[in-house]
């Protein structure tokens, strides 16, 4: 199975929840980050959205955990989009 097919309603929650919890506290950071630079909220959770299914995907093709440190990195790199 493919990140991507799951339901994007079910990613958006992910990231909702991240972002509640604060956990880990880059969702939240990213979030006011984007806001800040006047993305609209539902863009920029939207956006963060594509950074998870993105690192779904590799633990998924690598066989390998969470990776916090690249999710952070690709966090960061917003709006700017990973590579396909």
């Amino acid at each position: 199975m493919k990140a991507r097919e799951v339901a994007p309603e079910e990613i958006l929650a992910v990231i909702e929840n991240q972002i509640r919890d604060s956990e880990p506290p880059i969702t939240r950071q990213t979030l006011n980050r984007l806001l800040l630079g006047q993305i609209p909220r539902e863009e920029a959770v939207e956006l963060m959205a594509v950074v998870l299914v993105d690192e779904i995907e590799a633990m998924m093709s690598e066989d390998r955990g969470f990776d916090l440190e690249r999710y952070t990195a690709l966090l960061k790199a917003l709006p700017t989009l990973p590579d396909d």
